[in-house]
């Protein structure tokens, strides 16, 4: 297991991002998921491995190592891949489109679906607003200050737009 082996994976992920389905072959939404899916299988191998043996690790702690695997490319793939399968549940028709190529922006743009509505940090692990469907959340402690500070009003409102 090492650092280098992990950002090819999400080196991968990036570039299939930025070159999309070329004209010559198709490369669908499934395929890049099934590429994301490799990488993150691999991310979380990584980091379970370094928490067992951190002694060997340079004087690394886990949490370092953790923080190292969130490479330049894993924030935007992690984003797009969120978007896409949150896409593919509502519709498993989305997994067999060309893989639209994102611009540097674009990408930059899509890390809205992995970023917290309270604290704007970005985390692989986020959890949606029950009442609006809408906001995500870090943290319950996020959550309550959003609530407190604007959400309550944001929140009633999404919600009665759905039913």
């Amino acid at each position: 297991m090492n650092l280098q082996t992990n950002r090819i994976k999400w080196l991968l992920c990036h570039q299939l991002l930025l070159r999309g389905s070329p004209k010559n072959r198709i490369v669908t939404v499934s395929t890049f998921l099934a590429n994301f899916k490799w990488a993150k299988k691999f991310r979380a191998k990584m980091i379970i491995w370094a928490e067992q043996n951190s002694q060997n690790m340079g004087g690394l702690t886990p949490g370092q190592i953790r923080s190292q695997t969130e490479t330049d490319e894993f924030w935007p793939s992690l984003a797009v891949a969120t978007r896409f399968k949150e896409a593919v549940r509502r519709n498993p028709a989305y997994a067999q489109r060309r893989l639209p190529a994102f611009t540097p922006q674009e990408l930059n743009r899509e890390l809205v679906h992995v970023r917290c509505h309270f604290c704007q940090e970005l985390h692989d692990k986020l959890q949606l607003c029950t009442g609006c469907e809408k906001a995500k959340y870090c943290s319950r402690d996020c959550q309550q200050k959003h609530w407190v500070s604007k959400h309550r009003n944001e929140c009633k409102a999404a919600a009665k737009g759905r039913s």
